[in-house]
Formats: structure tokens, C-alpha cells, sequence
């Protein structure tokens, strides 16, 4: 039976492809990883505790691998023999380098693919229209309406 997706341990699974039986990683195993960050997240939790399930595979996986070095004229190259060791490593190195969004810090505003200058240039532009449904329709938390900096036109 596939992994459960719908919870913590299942999307551990999923992120690392281990959603066939038999499994790879034991359920106890991933629940011992998941325990381990008790005050993050679910998504942190998650993106935590697959990172840590890939360093056990990458570790199993290690001993599999075998390492080559050939020399092709004055180039040396190495050559890794086993396919799962370098997936798996491929696949630690994106989740080290894309974490969750609330780790990130990201900013997840987008105004129309374009920077907020570019709009503001745009706004401020004689003979750009506004639509009238932004003009007034902002209110600040005591109740007063407002018109955002990017709409105010400047009459330079």
C-alpha cells in the first residue's frame, strides 16, 4: 500500500520517493526525526526531518557506491558507480538549498511580475489610468481610508 501523503511521516516519504512498500526507512524512524523539531512548523518539520531521512539513505547508500578516478589527457574526473548515491545526494543539496518559504524569509508579494518601482514609474505616469476601484478602497487599522505611495501621482 503507497504512503499516506495526508501526514507528517507520509510526506517525508513522499519528498524522499519512498512511498512504496517495502519501505526504505522504517516508520519509527521517521517519526524519530519528526520528534526532533517539536516547536517548528508542519512545513519546517517536514523539510527538517526529510533532509535528516536523506543523510541516513545517502549513508546506507555509501557503502554501495563505488568511487573511480579516470584521466582523460590532462583532465581527471571521478566517476561514481552507483546511480541511488547520486540521486540521493543530488536531492539532499536541493532541499539544503530551498527551504520552506517561512524559513526563507521570502517576500511573497507580487505586483504583476514587475518590481514595485517599475509600478510606481507606471502610477506616476500622466498618461497611465488608474482604475478607480484602488483609489479609496484602502482603509488603515483606525478605520481611515488611504491611498497606497504606488497610486499617488506626482505632478512634476
Amino acid at each position: 500500500m503507497p504512503a499516506d501523503i495526508t501526514t507528517e511521516n507520509g510526506k517525508v516519504r513522499y519528498n524522499i520517493g519512498d512511498t512504496i512498500e517495502p519501505y526504505l526507512l522504517d516508520d519509527v524512524v521517521i517519526d524519530t526525526l519528526l520528534a526532533q523539531y517539536p516547536d517548528d512548523s508542519e512545513s519546517v518539520r517536514v523539510w527538517k526531518a526529510t533532509k535528516d531521512a536523506l543523510r541516513i539513505l545517502k549513508g546506507r547508500y555509501a557503502n554501495e557506491a563505488s568511487r573511480r578516478r579516470e584521466r582523460e589527457g590532462s583532465v581527471e574526473i571521478e566517476v561514481y558507480q552507483n546511480l541511488n548515491y547520486g540521486h540521493i545526494c543530488d536531492l539532499l543539496d536541493w532541499y539544503k538549498n530551498n527551504p520552506p518559504a517561512s524559513i526563507a524569509g521570502y517576500n511573497l508579494h507580487i505586483f504583476g511580475g514587475v518590481s514595485k518601482k517599475e509600478k510606481a514609474r507606471v502610477c506616476n505616469d500622466p498618461d497611465s489610468v488608474l482604475p478607480p476601484a484602488f483609489i479609496g478602497q484602502y482603509s488603515r487599522d483606525d478605520g481611515t481610508p488611504f491611498t497606497p505611495y504606488e497610486f499617488i501621482r506626482s505632478d512634476d
